[in-house]
């Protein structure tokens, strides 16, 4: 991993220099940097571009080889640390997609990316006319729901399921089929007991938080 994070770091400024700032010039030579061609276009540069050249530390076989369900998401840290602080999350979700169906996760990837800095190319063409005070709140926002919306992606890769309904009321038996459940997050709630329904045999019962010995 010290290797993935050591071969990411020139990367960025690499892909910038030698693919985005000629493919650049060329497009806006032959559409015109006002047509509205080359702007959608420009808009697509950065996700088109980074997510590919985040996995070319994959065309090492030994690095390739050592990736598995239960380690990508380090391997996503250490290429994002490499990379670009902040960005590591598209990579898990290039990673998460490595032994099946990898034209999948990276065009997720791509398509995430994208869609993060989206936003930012609307407030600079005042999309619909809405202002620059509009468009810079409304920047700000998406960005802090997208960042949470990030943290908890990369969450649920690292850690897997993690159901809200457990982390809030814990886990449940049911007094009839005598299932172990996580607790639901809808439920009759009287201080310890709850009236719910068991997702096993589909009955409603009281129950009560089992007591830590």
């Amino acid at each position: 991993m010290l290797l993935d994070a050591a071969l990411a770091l020139p990367l960025q400024p690499l892909v910038f220099h030698l693919v985005r700032v000629p493919l650049d010039h060329w497009l806006a030579a032959h559409l015109g940097s006002a047509s509205t061609i080359y702007q959608w276009t420009k808009s697509l540069y950065t996700p088109l571009t980074e997510e590919p050249a985040k996995l070319l530390p994959l065309l090492i076989p030994t690095i390739r080889r050592d990736i598995r369900a239960e380690n990508f998401v380090r391997y996503a840290l250490a290429i994002g640390l490499g990379f670009a602080i902040g960005e590591m999350w598209f990579v898990a979700v290039a990673l998460w997609r490595l032994r099946r169906r990898f034209e999948i996760g990276v065009v997720g990837a791509a398509g995430l990316h994208w869609l993060g800095n989206f936003p930012i190319s609307l407030m600079a063409w005042n999309a619909g006319g809405l202002g620059k005070a509009f468009w810079t709140v409304a920047v700000q926002c998406w960005l802090l729901f997208y960042f949470f919306a990030a943290v908890a992606l990369l969450a649920r890769f690292a850690f897997g399921r993690l159901a809200l309904g457990r982390l809030l009321f814990g886990s449940r038996h049911c007094p009839e089929c005598h299932a172990e459940y996580d607790a639901p997050i809808f439920a009759v709630n009287l201080g310890s007991a709850r009236y719910e329904r068991c997702p096993q045999c589909r009955r409603w019962h009281w129950t009560r938080k089992p007591i830590k010995q």
